[in-house]
């Protein structure tokens, strides 16, 4: 029995690559919870909720979490920076 082909949205690089739609098989001999895509340039993805989803709306929420965390990281970064420019300033 071959495995069935799903159609999945990956969000593990979404900032390099955006969401990208792929034709993978579920691996259930390791996890249900991972995917192979069949186009061997993509690999593994683990975790369906985080590296892939099985819409598209599923993966747009994921990279707008994402984001939403990454801005704040950078804001954080950046006031950092600022503070440690104050003091060479000076």
């Amino acid at each position: 029995m071959s495995e069935k082909k799903i159609t999945a949205w990956t969000t593990k690089y979404w900032e390099s690559l955006g969401i990208q739609q792929i034709e993978a098989v579920v691996c259930k001999n390791v996890d249900n919870a991972m995917i192979k895509a069949t186009d061997q340039s993509h690999g593994y993805y683990h975790g369906e909720g985080r590296e892939w989803h099985r819409t598209e709306e599923a993966a747009k929420l994921r990279v707008k979490e994402l984001a939403k965390k990454k801005l704040i990281s950078i804001a954080k970064k950046r006031a950092k920076i600022l503070e440690i420019l104050k003091t060479v300033s000076n």
